[in-house]
């Protein structure tokens, strides 16, 4: 059995300073909050620009012509079922030789710093990182709704 045993297939969308993201299926990211709720781990779903994959942060693009014609590309990807956090957010590995290329053709390194990850969401009560200790359960956030539109 593989690592990557689950495969999707996402988008391409451009965001503004150099940012692209790879729309997913906002169901893959509603079922592995609610097995995590299942097993008592409570996350908030989601990230504000809706399930995704992280293809370009920011990185300066080389080849500009090859960027203005990815909006909308389908683009393969295989997920991993293990949930990984890191104290604050949770995601699921992802592997796309495809993506791997894109990035390549755009001039850039073929994995980004943090690989390539599924965002599933934020945990409720990580650790703080500043602290190195749990944050406490009464501490107020701002409400934000996530955004689980997706162009899927």
């Amino acid at each position: 059995m593989s690592y990557f045993c689950h495969s999707g297939v996402g988008f391409f969308r451009p965001l503004e300073d150099w940012w692209g993201i790879i729309t997913c299926d906002p169901e893959i990211v509603r079922y592995f909050c609610w097995l995590a709720r299942t097993y008592g781990v409570s996350k908030e779903a989601g990230s504000r620009n809706g399930p995704h994959i992280s293809a370009v942060k920011g990185e300066r693009i080389k080849n500009i012509k090859l960027w203005k014609k990815l909006k909308g590309r389908p683009i393969k990807f295989q997920y991993s079922n293990q949930i990984r956090d890191n104290g604050y957010h949770a995601w699921l590995d992802a592997y796309s030789p495809e993506l791997s290329n894109l990035r390549k053709g755009l001039g850039l390194k073929e994995k980004p710093y943090h690989s390539f990850h599924l965002t599933i969401g934020r945990l409720r009560y990580g650790m703080d990182h500043a602290s190195h200790e749990p944050r406490p359960k009464n501490i107020k956030k701002k409400k934000r709704e996530p955004d689980m539109r997706s162009k899927y």
